[in-house]
């Protein structure tokens, strides 16, 4: 459990005052509940300084499981990967990462750059979403060609395609309503007019005229039981 003693320029006195007393409430959350996703997030990152523990990347897979919707999680998973060499694993976190959100992107180009050619970075990294490749190409500015291909690439993304990966949208024209077409219910029932009927529990607003039962019946609209 301790931390191994040459895994860290750590000073020692540092080590034994925090960094041991963090190690094992760690692995008390992850005693308690194996579920969450942080945890075995936070075990992965700081596995190097466990004298005994499974693989970094066996914490990330089971986080990534845990939630598969974190772009955190997926990033620092090619983090992993690429810090073990294995490039093809590494490119596929980094951009599901991205096709999730384009949160890490700052974070994915500074390491990617550092290791990959820039066109290793467009077609292995980078997603398909025109937004994402021109934030990136601002990262090439003072690399002509590279500035030149990734926008390229987003010219000719697809047309009415802004979204990001599983959350994306495309662009509809707006179209008027019919006088058929149902007015949506207000937000909350401070909006309602008095007139209006709480539908949902066959109760009107609250100083209506029709609203001589509220104080006889408890409503979820009202009450937000």
């Amino acid at each position: 459990m301790f931390p191994r003693t040459g895994s860290s320029i750590i000073v020692p006195s540092i080590r034994a005052e925090y960094l041991e007393p963090g190690l094992r409430d760690l692995r008390t959350a992850r005693n308690l509940n194996a579920l969450y996703p942080e945890t075995q997030l936070l075990l992965g990152q700081h596995r190097r300084y466990f004298s005994e523990a499974e693989p970094s990347i066996v914490y990330f897979e089971r986080a990534k499981v845990l939630n598969v919707s974190d772009p955190n999680i997926w990033f620092a998973c090619g983090n992993a990967e690429a810090e073990a060499g294995r490039d093809a694993e590494a490119f596929e976190n980094w951009k599901h990462s991205l096709e999730i959100s384009p949160q890490q992107l700052p974070a994915i180009l500074a390491e990617a750059r550092r290791r990959y050619a820039a066109g290793v970075v467009l077609n292995r990294i980078l997603p398909g979403n025109p937004v994402t490749l021109v934030e990136a190409a601002d990262y090439y500015r003072r690399e002509p060609d590279s500035y030149r291909l990734i926008l390229e690439r987003a010219a000719s993304a697809p047309r009415g395609a802004i979204g990001f990966g599983s959350i994306g949208w495309r662009w509809r024209k707006p179209t008027k309503p019919s006088a058929d077409t149902p007015r949506p219910m207000p937000r909350g029932p401070w909006q309602w007019p008095p007139t209006r009927y709480a539908t949902k529990c066959a109760m009107a607003p609250p100083g209506s005229s029709n609203g001589k039962n509220a104080t006889k019946r408890r409503c979820p609209i009202w009450f937000g039981s």
